[in-house]
């Protein structure tokens, strides 16, 4: 891999990681308002706007409600994706 490609990667990824945090944040921030299922659907619809982190709403569904017990344990579910699984 030439150092321009690792560039561009390493910017890809930095991007995808940026927009992943900001769907997470925003899940959060409804669930803390009592939404807790509506915070699944938002984070599913936020990151199938992003190309680079679409991969995960078909998982996330079914991780994120198996997380809804707590917010701890719903923000470990949302922290847990990762942009270069």
């Amino acid at each position: 891999m030439s150092q321009e490609q690792y560039e561009q990667e390493r910017a890809k990824n930095e991007k995808n990681e940026k927009d992943l945090n900001w769907c997470a944040n925003r899940a959060l921030a409804i669930y803390d308002r009592g939404m807790k299922e509506y915070a699944i659907d938002s984070f599913i619809n936020d990151v199938t706007k992003c190309p680079g982190i679409a991969w995960v709403a078909p998982k996330a569904k079914v991780v994120l409600r198996n997380a809804l017990g707590s917010r701890e344990e719903f923000e470990k579910a949302l922290r847990g994706f990762n942009v270069s699984d």
